[in-house]
């Protein structure tokens, strides 16, 4: 291959790239929002425990309930923390692909199309994940009114 070629290789290569960089970019601030999230109700949770242990006879039902509830919401977040962190390591894993493959060091263009599926049936996923997790938020803050 010609310097030429090869320069004309990493040049499509960028091209190709800059739409996985943008669903990076997006990934990460959807991460930021769902690490925000867990946090207010990890809070939320520590907040019930100083009031008293779930496990104790004269804590009331509600307050037991829900603080069965934020320790659902937890494992909720937290896997779709897993499965959107997943996703943006194979976007990357993807961009690093078509370099290698533009770069004719590796041939690794055949793996671009099964990585990048992959990847977005775990973004689905966190997504899904999330949206479990506002219904489950807001369907216990109807209950209240």
């Amino acid at each position: 291959m010609t310097s030429s070629e090869s320069a004309l290789a990493l040049a499509h290569a960028i091209q190709l790239s800059a739409a996985p960089a943008f669903l990076f970019s997006g990934v990460a601030g959807f991460l930021n929002v769902l690490a925000s999230r867990l946090a207010r109700v990890v809070d939320r949770a520590h907040g019930l425990l100083a009031e008293g242990s779930p496990q104790r006879k004269n804590i009331a039902t509600r307050e037991r309930r829900e603080f069965k509830l934020q320790k659902l919401r937890i494992q909720l977040l937290s896997l779709a923390i897993g499965c959107c962190t997943f996703a943006a390591l194979l976007v990357a894993a993807v961009v690093i692909n078509l370099f290698a493959d533009a770069s004719k060091q590796l041939p690794l263009g055949a793996a671009v199309s099964p990585l990048f599926m992959v990847a977005m049936g775990a973004l689905m996923l966190g997504l899904v994940l999330f949206l479990v997790d506002i219904g489950l938020s807001t369907s216990s803050l109807r209950q209240r009114f």
